[in-house]
């Protein structure tokens, strides 16, 4: 794109330069569209952020936190920002417009060499070095955020959830690890970090170990903590090691090795200390052909391998856990804690499952650790407002609001669970 044309997108005055042509998708704070310039048919995504909701939910200080953070990173391997527009109620970003897909759909069935696996690794060390050089942690770093270009190079987007970690607006909230902040739970279940689940906070340290999860799935086709439960994968991301025997260049499981430190305080903390200086991580062994000088310049050609299946448990709508056990839905909701006008909503994985003769709902807390059955014998499982639903179980009733599914979804499901149990109990 030349000089030309990010002027004619800047160009635009107000919001109603620009027609939406479509929905491009939507996350829990705003929503996508494709927009067009209604003067020269230029094209860019719009990003629409519902200021209410925030402020709504105090969370206010994120209006303002992606747009800042965009236009501060200049890089090909980020996802631009031209230009923002503002009303009373909504915040517009004109980004820059992707139709290539997403790293997922581009590797979804696709074995890639190990070059290929190196041309996407360097890409994504040279990104995140130029993120955590500006005090940012993207938080969410995942393959569906990685969106492909024409030429089949990368791009990071979604900054909608971002940290903070150095300069004058750090949240005062440190964690004892060095670099982190104290962090809500935030993030994709595969990808997140132990000191994210173990001690609710995350640095530019969490970017670098969801990389190292990334590396692993691009050779073996899963990402290396999986479980067909949620829960067992958090405490297996926690407590376990990865399997490395179906990756046999030695180079790339040492490099996976260093990302994939358990302890946040000596996951590359030296190269953080040094203004996130990943030159330890591009001059590796495993990278050592790469030619970051004319990294982005590169005409490649993708080779097709042999397909492998990509077992992904947690994105499957009805799995089959094991012999006679299977998962009917799982997802993240908002669970209600505290006197019910003074508490407040955290992130917890909800699971339904059908076990032999019975269905079974069961949530679990990462924050705890523990998971928690909610009985569903002479339960009763009810709509709210504003996406909320309740679910009342042995005198006692369970307030949650939707996350990763919507509320009427979970409402459907458990209450059939609900008559699926009678009809056994009868």
């Amino acid at each position: 794109m030349n000089q030309n044309q990010v002027l004619s997108r800047l160009s635009c005055k107000d919001i109603n330069d620009y027609s939406f042509v479509k929905m491009l998708g939507t996350g829990s704070y705003s929503e996508v569209f494709q927009g067009k310039n209604k003067t020269n048919g230029e094209e860019t995504a719009i990003k629409v952020i519902d200021k209410v909701f925030l402020a709504k939910q105090n969370k206010s200080h994120l209006i303002y936190l992606e747009s800042n953070a965009l236009m501060s990173i200049n890089h090909p391997g980020v996802i631009k920002c031209y230009a923002t527009y503002e009303s009373n109620t909504k915040l517009y970003l004109s980004l820059e417009l992707m139709n290539w897909g997403t790293f997922r759909d581009f590797i979804k069935g696709r074995q890639l060499t190990t070059t290929d696996i190196q041309f996407y690794a360097a890409q994504l060390v040279v990104i995140l070095e130029q993120v955590h050089k500006k005090g940012v942690v993207h938080r969410d770093v995942k393959p569906e955020n990685l969106m492909m270009t024409q030429d089949k190079f990368i791009k990071l987007i979604d900054f909608g959830a971002i940290l903070l970690f150095k300069g004058n607006d750090v949240t005062k909230e440190e964690s004892n690890i060095k670099f982190c902040r104290k962090s809500s739970f935030c993030g994709t279940g595969e990808y997140l970090s132990p000191e994210l689940l173990d001690n609710n906070c995350c640095g530019p340290q969490s970017d670098l170990w969801a990389l190292g999860v990334m590396i692993y799935e691009l050779f073996t086709g899963k990402t290396p903590f999986q479980s067909d439960i949620e829960y067992i994968m958090f405490q297996n991301i926690s407590d376990k090691e990865p399997n490395y025997d179906l990756i046999k260049d030695q180079n790339a499981v040492d490099f996976i090795q260093m990302l994939l430190t358990k302890d946040a305080g000596r996951r590359l903390i030296e190269a953080i200390e040094n203004d996130c200086d990943y030159s330890i991580l591009k001059q590796h062994p495993f990278l050592s052909n790469v030619n970051y000088e004319t990294l982005w310049q590169e005409q490649k050609e993708i080779k097709e391998q042999p397909k492998f299946e990509r077992k992904n448990i947690l994105r499957a709508k009805t799995t089959l856990v094991n012999d006679g056990v299977q998962l009917i839905l799982s997802g993240i909701v908002d669970k209600h804690s505290g006197v019910l006008m003074f508490g407040q909503y955290t992130p917890r994985t909800m699971q339904l499952i059908q076990k032999h003769f019975s269905q079974e709902l069961f949530y679990y807390n990462p924050y705890k650790k523990k998971n928690h059955q909610i009985e569903l014998i002479n339960a009763k499982c009810k709509l709210g407002n504003d996406g909320e639903f309740v679910i009342t179980s042995n005198n006692k009733k369970y307030f949650f609001k939707q996350r990763e599914h919507p509320a009427t979804q979970w409402v459907a499901l458990i209450n059939n669970a609900i008559s699926y149990n009678k009809q056994f109990q009868q």
